[in-house]
Parts: C-alpha cells; sequence; structure tokens
C-alpha cells in the first residue's frame, strides 16, 4: 500500500513540475528543482535561465514566426465555414483548424468545475492551456494519494479512473501533434526534451 501511496503522490509531483514550465517563464528556483531530478537533470544543465526564459517566450508567449499555441482547442477543434454554390444554393462546409475556445476547451472547464479544481482568478488564458491540463493531472494523482492515506480505496479507485480517463480524452489526443510542432521549430532546444518528457510519460501513465 505505502509503494502505491508513494506512487501517486510522486506522479502528482512529476505533472506539477512539469506544469511549470508552461505556466509562465521558468525562473532559477523551478529550474533548480528540474536539476534534482533523475529524468530532467541532465537536461537543465546545460541550459541557462536566460536562454530558457528566451525560448518560452519566443514558442509560447509572443506572437510570431516561432510561436506554438500551446491549447488543446488548436489541435482538436476546427472552424465550419459554410459556403455558396455557384448556383445560388448552400455548398459544402470548408473546415479550417486552429480554433481557440472550441468544445474541447468547454469540455476541459467542464471536468475542472465538476471535481472542485479552480483556477486561480489571475490567470487569463484559456483552461485547456497545457500547463494548466498537467496541473490537473497533477492534482488527480495527489487526490488519489489522498485517498489511499485515508483509506478510501473506493474514492482513490475513482481519482485513478478520472485521471485516465482525462489522458485518453485530452492530452493523448492533443500532446502528439505538438510535440511534433515543437521539434520542428529550429528555435526549440530545451523544450523540445521537456515535450518529449510530456508525451513520452502521458502514453506511459495508462
Amino acid at each position: 500500500m505505502e509503494e502505491t501511496i508513494l506512487t501517486a503522490e510522486g506522479e502528482g509531483i512529476f505533472y506539477r513540475l512539469l506544469a511549470g514550465f508552461f505556466l509562465k517563464v521558468p525562473k532559477r528556483p523551478l529550474l533548480e528543482l528540474l536539476k534534482q531530478t533523475s529524468w530532467g537533470g541532465a537536461i537543465a544543465e546545460q541550459f541557462s535561465e536566460e536562454e530558457i526564459e528566451e525560448e518560452f517566450q519566443r514558442l509560447f508567449l509572443v506572437p510570431g514566426p516561432e510561436y506554438i499555441p500551446p491549447y488543446e482547442s488548436v489541435y482538436r477543434d476546427q472552424w465550419e465555414i459554410p459556403t455558396c454554390s455557384l448556383s445560388g444554393g448552400e455548398g459544402p462546409s470548408l473546415s479550417t483548424g486552429g480554433l481557440m475556445w472550441g468544445p474541447s476547451t468547454a469540455a476541459v472547464k467542464r471536468e475542472y468545475e465538476k471535481n472542485g479544481f479552480a483556477i486561480a482568478p489571475h490567470w487569463n488564458e484559456p483552461p485547456d492551456h497545457l500547463g494548466v491540463e498537467l496541473e490537473w493531472v497533477g492534482h488527480l494523482c495527489a487526490r488519489e494519494a489522498l485517498a489511499w492515506r485515508e483509506g478510501d480505496e473506493n474514492q482513490a479507485g475513482q481519482w485513478q479512473e478520472r485521471r485516465e480517463k482525462f489522458l485518453r480524452d485530452h492530452l493523448l489526443r492533443w500532446v502528439p501533434p505538438l510535440r511534433r510542432a515543437v521539434e520542428k521549430s529550429e528555435k526549440s532546444q530545451f523544450y523540445r526534451h521537456l515535450i518529449r518528457i510530456v508525451d513520452d510519460a502521458i502514453s506511459l501513465t495508462l
């Protein structure tokens, strides 16, 4: 039982640490934590705080040619644009990707609200931001660990099921294309390693 508890607690810490690198510009305390891990220490040693900050802003913060949107809906949801045929009637719809605040965003928001997960009031980004979704998975792991410690196996199992369902329904469906986008960027150095860790982790968790 203790091993199960420690595993859930460890996964919670792991996902929350990863979330920190996507929620905002990483600062020295977060980098020091990464250096202490077996899976990220070598990566963190390769880059300075200034290099990582510049890369974060270029990839995920400042709109421009290198910008990569870290939102689920952009990779999963589409605009349906009705078109008119030459005869004046309704033609087939055209679909285009890159939809923000789409159905995926709404689904994620409902999931948070249903399970009592409150986003900080100062957070101005959509709730399907990668950092928030990773934070949510870490929260589910922590709730599972707490239930195990309290001896509530039924509740622990429910939190575990919620986590696995969220990974299947959301992160596993859009992190792979996000990873490909990051890896294709010539400006990505630190984050090409980090997104690989995220992608591998969510695949292995199930």
